[in-house]
C-alpha cells in the first residue's frame, strides 16, 4: 500500500512538472510573439524593415568591442533609413559556459544593439560611464584617456581615441553640453558607424529614443571633423 501510494505521488509530481514545463513554454512563446508584432508595428509606422532573426546581423557590426563575442546572434531587427541615415537596432545574444570539474554551467546574455552610419570612416572613439574608480586609476591602468579639462565631466566619462586630434574635433562644446545633459552612456565611432549598446532585452520602445539620440549627437559634430 505504502509503495502504491509513493509511486501515485511520484507520477503526479512528475506530471506537474511536464505540465508546469509546457505551460511556461507557451507564455515564453506567446511573449515573444508579442514582442516580434510590436517590433513589425514599429517598422511599419517608421519606414523601416522588420527582420525576426539574421545572423548576419550579429557579424557584420563585430568590430570585436564591447559586446562583441564570437557566436553571437542577432535577432528582432529593425534596418533601413531613418533620419537621412542608414540605421539598424537589434537584439544581441551569446551564450557563454564553464565547467567546474564536475558540473558545466550556462549564462546567456542579451543587449540592445543601435547601428547608425557615419559620413565617413573615422578612428575608433569610445565614449562610457568612467564607473567608480575615476579617470585617474583608469589612467594609471593604462587607458588612452581623451580628457576635455572640466574635472567634473572628465570624472563621469571615460573616453578614449588612438587619433587625438579627431577626438578633439568631435569633442565640440554642442556635444559636450548635450552628454552633459544626458549623462553617460555607451556608445562609440567604429569604422564607419556609431554604435551604441545597452545590457538587457531589446525592447520596442527603447528603439527609436536611442535612435533619435545618436542622431542628434552626430549632426552636433562639425563638418570638418569628417575630413582626413
Amino acid at each position: 500500500m505504502e509503495f502504491s501510494s509513493l509511486a501515485i505521488l511520484i507520477v503526479v509530481l512528475v506530471t506537474a512538472l511536464v505540465v508546469f514545463g509546457v505551460l511556461s513554454y507557451a507564455r515564453q512563446r506567446r511573449k515573444n510573439d508579442e514582442r516580434r508584432q510590436a517590433f513589425a508595428r514599429l517598422a511599419a509606422g517608421t519606414g523601416l524593415q522588420y527582420i525576426a532573426e539574421d545572423k548576419s546581423y550579429a557579424q557584420r557590426f563585430n568590430d570585436r568591442e564591447k559586446p562583441f563575442q564570437r557566436g553571437g546572434k542577432a535577432r528582432n531587427i529593425l534596418a533601413g533609413s531613418y533620419r537621412g541615415r542608414p540605421v539598424c537596432a537589434f537584439e544581441y545574444g551569446y551564450t557563454t559556459s564553464s565547467y567546474n570539474g564536475t558540473t558545466t554551467t550556462t549564462h546567456t546574455y542579451h543587449f540592445a544593439i543601435w547601428v547608425v552610419a557615419l559620413p565617413t570612416a573615422v578612428p575608433l572613439f569610445t565614449v562610457g560611464s568612467e564607473g567608480v574608480f575615476g579617470g585617474k586609476m583608469a589612467a594609471a591602468m593604462g587607458f588612452r584617456r581623451l580628457d576635455i579639462g572640466d574635472p567634473v565631466f572628465d570624472d563621469r566619462f571615460k573616453i578614449k581615441c588612438d587619433n587625438e586630434p579627431f577626438g578633439r574635433r568631435v569633442l565640440h562644446p554642442a556635444v559636450i553640453d548635450l552628454l552633459r545633459q544626458t549623462g553617460p552612456w555607451n556608445w562609440r565611432f567604429s569604422g564607419q558607424n556609431m554604435i551604441s549598446y545597452e545590457q538587457g532585452m531589446f525592447e520596442p520602445g527603447n528603439a527609436l529614443p536611442r535612435l533619435n539620440l545618436m542622431c542628434d549627437l552626430i549632426d552636433r559634430i562639425p563638418a570638418d571633423a569628417w575630413r582626413p
